[in-house]
């Protein structure tokens, strides 16, 4: 008579530890999945002739987009004009039903990339003295809007962070993991404690081939508001490569979904951010000139419904 385990109890443990393993290896790349998917859907959404995708709120619950002032967020808010710079911003006393905001943002990424996984990210050079190299390297003309972008991009992730202010470069998903992660104090592989990503979504009903949306918007719903301990923000920049800015500013802050009516018909899903103690923020932040606010004011900002991810921590809510 035979000692040995039956093979109905191994195939079992062999099942267990299977599901075990791809439910840790899996997390990252489901992450990766999602969020190239977003960007992949946009670029189709720019050759359907202006026409959108009609989705819901992007709620990626993973076990796993900030402040987003003008110079923090030029891939979706690229506005020369001071007056349209003031289409962003808005106050806590805002946000109920009815009330008319106007808004202008982009309805579409005017280029769009995939995330490259951190091996191949970290064998390129990531840094404004490198950009002679890596203009020859993307093939991309010296003095070219691209160029310009590029630049841009590389200076705005080496300059130092504002006062108040955790910030960070990601060329690829595990680097943004891991700095998402650490700000919150999580360990990489407490998945169940992973925090959750949000990202605003954009309804057209028209024809138009604009990519900017610049009209007043109507909130037609109550605010709903999502509390959370801790929220991190993270932008897509111009970049020959996905790269996202992101950031965490110290202070309090409420997170909202708001439901906003356009006057031609379009809807925008989208999720707010208000900054309860902007206390440490510079005296000519552009936010506090539209609101005729000061430090230490709350300041509202919408994050515009592509290219930026808001991270939050532990939901008390349902989102």
């Amino acid at each position: 008579m035979g000692f040995g385990v039956p093979q109905q109890r191994i195939l079992l443990l062999q099942y267990v530890l299977l599901a075990f393993l791809l439910s840790h290896v899996s997390v990252a790349w489901r992450v990766r999945v999602e969020i190239n998917q977003l960007l992949v859907d946009e670029t189709s959404d720019l050759k359907r002739d202006g026409t959108d995708d009609h989705r819901d709120n992007h709620v990626h619950q993973l076990g796993m987009t900030s402040d987003a002032e003008h110079r923090d967020n030029p891939s979706s808010f690229h506005i020369d004009d001071s007056t349209k710079t003031s289409l962003f911003f808005f106050s806590p006393k805002d946000l109920k039903a009815g009330n008319r905001i106007p808004l202008y943002f982009s309805k579409k990424l005017a280029w769009t990339s995939k995330l490259l996984p951190r091996d191949e990210a970290d064998s390129i050079p990531f840094s404004l003295k490198e950009l002679p190299s890596l203009l020859k390297l993307f093939s991309i003309a010296q003095g070219s809007k691209q160029a310009e972008a590029m630049e841009d991009t590389l200076r705005m992730c080496e300059d130092p962070p504002l006062k108040g202010e955790t910030k960070f470069c990601a060329t690829s998903l595990e680097s943004m993991l891991d700095f998402t992660l650490r700000v919150f104090g999580i360990g990489y592989s407490d998945h169940d404690n992973y925090p959750t990503f949000l990202t605003s979504t954009f309804h057209s009903t028209s024809e138009s081939e604009s990519i900017v949306s610049f009209q007043n918007y109507t909130i037609l719903e109550t605010p709903k508001a999502i509390l959370t301990s801790q929220m991190v923000g993270c932008h897509a920049m111009p970049y020959p490569y996905t790269v996202f800015h992101c950031h965490i500013k110290e202070g309090r802050s409420n997170v909202y979904k708001i439901l906003f009516g356009g006057e031609n018909g379009d809807t925008l899903d989208a999720f707010a951010a208000c900054h309860l103690d902007t206390s440490q923020w510079d005296h000519s932040h552009v936010s506090f000139r539209i609101l005729g606010a000061e430090p230490g004011d709350p300041v509202c900002h919408i994050f515009p419904p592509h290219g930026n991810l808001l991270w939050i921590h532990k939901p008390t809510t349902s989102i």
